[in-house]
């Protein structure tokens, strides 16, 4: 199929990646395309009984963050832990759109922390937005 090219992302690390397969007028080509930008590590998770929190570290690829509240999505409570251990979580979508740190649903702090208030985990370094 002279022409036709595939592309899906993957998160590889703490970079998008696309890759790009198909074949051109003379040869079949694959390349991998990353972002440069790493998202935000979550540097301390203070949610022991998440599935994902081993030590108080996140070690799930990418969490989400809330709506209105600065929830963190991805927490689950169950017995036993799941995750990557080889992986310390970043995050990889806000959509609390009042948090400074929120430019079009991407975090741009440097890192979060995870706090827990009452029987949930919540972004600690929320900042709302002043004005």
């Amino acid at each position: 199929m002279e022409g036709m090219f595939l592309a899906f992302l993957s998160l590889r690390g703490y970079r998008a990646c696309r890759v790009v397969a198909g074949r051109d007028k003379q040869n079949y080509v694959k390349k991998e395309e990353c972002m440069s930008k790493e998202i935000p590590k979550v540097n301390k998770c203070a949610a022991m009984s998440c599935i994902y929190n081993k030590g108080g570290l996140c070690h799930t690829p990418a969490i989400t963050i809330g709506d209105i509240e600065p929830c963190c999505d991805t927490f689950q409570k169950a017995e036993s832990k799941g995750g990557y251990d080889d992986v310390i979580g970043g995050v990889g979508a806000c959509k609390v759109s009042g948090c400074s740190y929120n430019s079009d649903f991407e975090c741009n702090a440097a890192g979060i922390d995870v706090v827990v208030v009452e029987d949930h985990a919540d972004c600690g370094t929320y900042k709302p937005r002043s004005g």
